[in-house]
């Protein structure tokens, strides 16, 4: 399959997915807020101090977190309730 390993250990998959979900709240909060809780030199980086890296990193956390989770989501499909003719 496109981007997802066939024998991903069991430990790798469930990080992937629940990560995904936790960087994805990360992001939602740092859109309602303008501010993305990650330390940036010696402050948070804000909307107002760097707008442009605030939403390249934005940007690049929300298509990180959306492959973890489809890797992650499909490595538990197939390890769990897909039927290999068992």
């Amino acid at each position: 399959m496109f981007l997802i390993k066939e024998n991903e250990t069991t430990f790798t998959i469930w990080w992937k997915f629940i990560g995904s979900i936790v960087v994805s709240i990360i992001g939602v909060i740092a859109l309602v807020t303008g501010t993305l809780y990650i330390p940036a030199r010696d402050r948070f980086l804000t909307e107002q101090t760097d707008p442009n890296m605030f939403w390249l990193l934005l940007v690049f956390l929300f298509l990180l977190s959306a492959l973890s989770f489809w890797q992650g989501s499909y490595g538990i499909y197939q390890k769990y309730f897909r039927n290999n003719g068992n």
